[in-house]
């Protein structure tokens, strides 16, 4: 578990995980038009199954927009270190993306990363 949330290779490969459920083509269609509480839902929910190849239970979306909302205010209230985390690694985020948000989304990332249905699936 250690090295899932903090070996290098793992913390890029969750920013890029967050950053792709933020950007990828197939969540925006999902999240078009819906106001932010769906929005999160919608993309939640494609980088779920991107990892597990399910859906999530409604229990395991909640947990996640719990992540979710406590990384925002995390990182909002702290952009250095959503900068520190955003620099692990050699891949480099769309510049246009907010810093708290695009850190939040990969801490949601790592966690999806982490998960038992993701590492024995």
């Amino acid at each position: 578990a250690l090295t899932l949330l903090n070996d290098p290779a793992y913390v890029e490969c969750a920013k890029m995980l967050g950053q792709r459920m933020l950007k990828d083509r197939e969540a925006l269609r999902r999240a078009r038009d819906l106001k932010k509480p769906e929005e999160d839902a919608k993309r939640l929910a494609y980088g779920f199954r991107l990892c597990t190849s399910r859906p999530p239970t409604e229990q395991e979306l909640r947990i996640l927009n719990t992540l979710l909302v406590e990384q925002r205010a995390h990182f909002k209230a702290d952009v250095d270190s959503a900068k520190k985390l955003l620099g692990v690694g050699d891949a480099k985020l769309d510049e246009t993306l907010d810093p708290a948000e695009a850190a939040a989304w990969a801490c949601v990332g790592s966690a999806l990363i982490n998960l038992d249905a993701t590492i024995h699936r």
